[in-house]
């Protein structure tokens, strides 16, 4: 079971009933949450840079967050369409709300585990 603590509210998805589109769909967001996760360290200045550096790190990242960010924004619309009403609601929020999104990732988690 997981646990939503940013609203308090518990959310009962248990990822062996999920459908196994909605576990791929899963698996799929935390996929590319750590991609971008994973961009964003590698583009952070271990030193101190010129404004001109951080315009090119800026603009190679977000070239390479393109696809990930892509990729996750289309699993969310996917799983806001799931036929387990928790997981709809859970995909709804994690568009606007951290919380969620991370809630999200701890199911993919759990899912990778299985």
């Amino acid at each position: 079971m997981s646990e939503h603590r940013k609203s308090g509210k518990v959310n009962m998805i248990d990822v062996n009933q999920l459908s196994e589109t909605d576990r791929d769909l899963i698996i799929a967001y935390t996929n590319a949450m750590r991609d971008i996760d994973t961009l964003a360290i590698l583009a952070k200045p271990t030193t101190r840079v010129g404004s001109s550096a951080k315009k090119k790190i800026w603009k190679r990242f977000t070239g390479q967050a393109d696809k990930p960010m892509a990729d996750s924004f289309r699993a969310l619309n996917q799983l806001r369409q799931s036929a387990d009403i928790e997981l709809r609601e859970l995909a709804d929020k994690a568009i606007t709300d951290s919380g969620a999104g991370s809630e999200l990732r701890r199911l993919g988690k759990q899912i990778k585990l299985l």
